[in-house]
Formats: structure tokens, sequence, C-alpha cells
């Protein structure tokens, strides 16, 4: 999470995010960015719904950017890194 508000401070563009966070976590309020979230379960949860909740922050909600908490490589962790990374593959992973 303190990536994710990191990369919001550096990009004073970004005025709403889309926010994608898996387990408890949450990121909160963060000056001067209204953000959308979403939360996941955990990997497999976020295996199953991932391009779903891409498709809905960027189609419905209209965010300028979209952060999602990664997770471990075992298990179904390494398939939405995957997801992931071919979903962002012109953008910045942290």
């Amino acid at each position: 999470l303190a990536q994710m508000r990191q990369v919001l401070a550096e990009h004073p563009e970004i005025r709403r995010a889309g926010v994608v966070t898996v387990g408890n976590a949450v990121l909160g309020p963060v000056d001067g960015c209204s953000v959308v979230s979403f939360q996941a379960a955990d990997a497999r949860d976020l295996a199953h719904r991932i391009f779903a909740l891409l498709r809905t922050l960027d189609e419905e909600e209209h965010v300028d950017a979209i952060l999602v908490q990664g997770v471990g490589d075992a298990g179904a962790g390494l398939a939405v890194m995957n997801r992931l990374d071919k979903a962002a593959s012109h953008h910045i992973r942290c």
C-alpha cells in the first residue's frame, strides 16, 4: 500500500484512481485524488475477478490509473501476476 501511495504522490495528474487490494488491506483516502476501491478475498478470488474489475474501473468508473496490490507467485498468485503483466504491458509495475 505504501507503493500505491507513493505512485499517487509522484503522479499528481492522477485525479481519480482505481485501487484493487487483497485480503484486509485498505488504501484509504489520498490527498488530491479520489479513490475507487475494490477488494479481493485472496489471490484465487483476484484471479477469477481481475479482468472484470479492470473493465469496471476503466469503462464504468473512468479512472485515470489503476493500481492493483501484487500477490505472491505461488498457486493462483502466479496466474494473477501473469494476467496483470499482460494487462499492464505498457505501464509501470511496482
